[in-house]
């Protein structure tokens, strides 16, 4: 019987990806990120959609705090919240071998790095999501769609390796590519 892993091999041979472990620590990475993401969403009640629709939004403006450091330092809680969980998973996954550690301290600076300011990109992209709400009546459908913009032009849904060229093109312009 064939492992997930082979059969993952087999597949990325046969469209010329010559970097299996990579691919498969992407779409592990890709998973947490998303399964964590929803987790969150659903767990916030300070959302800006919330607080629109039941009115408390203004208590945002009358604060000594500006309504946008409010979001920033809420937006950054949100985003360690969601990176300790991230870290418990990558944790299992390195212990069951799905998970490839970055190869020098170096490569893990940058991947560090890249993370951190993928986490400014997407807490960017779900400001802009949120003001939405102020001109309709829910971004319940905004929110849908953005998230499945990110999840695809990411390479969340599925690698981006596997995709042609020229989506890959597109995909890597956009700043959905940063946030994984």
């Amino acid at each position: 019987e064939e492992s997930s892993r082979e059969i993952f091999r087999r597949v990325c041979e046969a469209a010329g990806i010559p970097y299996v472990d990579q691919a498969i620590t992407y779409s592990v990475l890709a998973t947490l990120m998303g399964t964590g993401r929803v987790i969150m969403e659903g767990a916030s009640q300070e959302t800006a959609q919330s607080k629109i629709r039941d009115g408390s939004v203004v208590f945002w403006f009358v604060r000594p705090l500006s309504a946008r450091r409010y979001c920033a330092w809420r937006g950054l809680g949100e985003s360690l919240y969601a990176t300790a969980w991230l870290l418990v998973g990558l944790a299992v996954g390195v212990v069951c071998g799905l998970v490839a550690v970055p190869p020098s301290a170096a490569a893990a600076s940058v991947t560090v790095l890249a993370y951190g300011l993928g986490q400014v990109v997407f807490y960017q992209i779900g400001l802009l999501v949120d003001l939405t709400s102020f001109w309709t009546i829910t971004s319940f459908g905004v929110n849908r769609l953005v998230a499945f913009a990110q999840l695809l032009l990411s390479g969340g849904l599925v690698p981006l390796w596997f995709f042609p060229v020229g989506f890959r093109a597109v995909a890597a312009h956009l700043p959905f590519a940063a946030t994984i």
